[in-house]
């Protein structure tokens, strides 16, 4: 087993994120509160991993992307050739596709997508 540097895997990428980020997420884009509240918000969440990550043992720590609303936002912005589609209707994307899924069964009529032109 390898305890020092470098590791054999690590952790990289999105935790989950806590219910309080996804409600201060949604008033910041209603504009009902403000960067500064958000990134306040943000920063106790990401001390929140933090300090998990190291009650498990684990000698990388990420911020989980707390700061990211998913993944992969802001990538296809700098990639030449992406054009948005800020209400592509449902019927459009492929039902068999687990959060599409989701998306018909919640009855969601549009949403935001990313095509590559």
């Amino acid at each position: 087993m390898h305890l020092n540097p470098p590791f054999r895997a690590e952790h990289i990428g999105s935790l989950l994120r806590p219910s309080v980020l996804f409600e201060k997420r949604s008033l910041f884009e209603q504009k009902q509160l403000s960067i500064e509240e958000l990134r306040a918000a943000e920063d106790e969440a990401i001390k929140h991993v933090v300090q998990l990550q190291r009650d498990v043992g684990m000698r990388t720590i990420t911020d989980g992307e707390l700061r990211r609303g998913v993944f992969f936002e802001g990538v296809f912005d700098n990639l030449e050739g992406m054009t948005a589609i800020p209400n592509r209707p449902i019927e459009t994307f492929k039902r068999y596709i687990p959060h599409i899924g989701m998306m018909y069964a919640y009855g969601i009529k549009e949403a935001e997508s990313v095509f590559c032109s």
